[in-house]
């Protein structure tokens, strides 16, 4: 049995070149960023205490922050919303993409393709699996993507950070 140099066996995981499990790994570090981004809009948004919600999914904390978003309609600038919008739905698009790759199973393909599987997501009427087949290069645009939707961050927090919240008001 052959081992990979941090001492995991090949029958594992599969002698995959170092850069799929470098990929998985962005896509995985960068995905935990944009979350814990996601979360402390939430937080701005609603006026919340730092530790409140923490314990919500990324999907959750998108559609809380969107409800948020929605009751301060009035007070915040449309360019302002806009940006916000921008940053959720990047982030939302970017969350579903990333459980495909958390979850996935991804056996050893030929070089330049990926293959991986999963079983298919629980409240699913029968346990079946799901199947995807990605190239290298859509695995990076994927991760671009996750960079992307990083990048809307600044335009997001800018339009919360320490501003229109504190006119509304402390939470009941």
């Amino acid at each position: 049995m052959t081992v990979d140099r941090f001492g995991v066996p090949d029958n594992l995981l599969g002698p995959h070149h170092e850069d799929f499990f470098g990929l998985i790994g962005r896509i995985t570090l960068l995905s935990a960023l944009l979350e814990s981004r996601a979360f402390s809009l939430l937080q701005a948004l609603g006026n919340y205490a730092q530790n409140q919600n923490a314990h919500y999914t990324m999907s959750r904390i998108i559609k809380e922050a969107q409800k948020e978003l929605e009751a301060h309609r009035a007070v915040i600038e449309p360019v302002e919303r806009a940006a916000i919008d921008a940053f959720l739905s990047a982030a939302s698009d970017c969350a579903k993409q990333r459980n495909v790759y958390v979850h996935s199973l991804w056996p050893v393909q030929a070089a330049g393709t990926y293959y991986g599987w999963t079983f298919a997501p629980r409240g699913t009427p029968t346990r079946s699996t799901s199947h995807v087949r990605l190239s290298r290069e859509e695995v990076i645009a994927d991760l671009n993507r996750i960079v992307s939707a990083i990048g809307l961050w600044d335009r997001a927090w800018t339009a919360v950070s320490g501003r229109w919240h504190i006119q509304v008001g402390e939470r009941s």
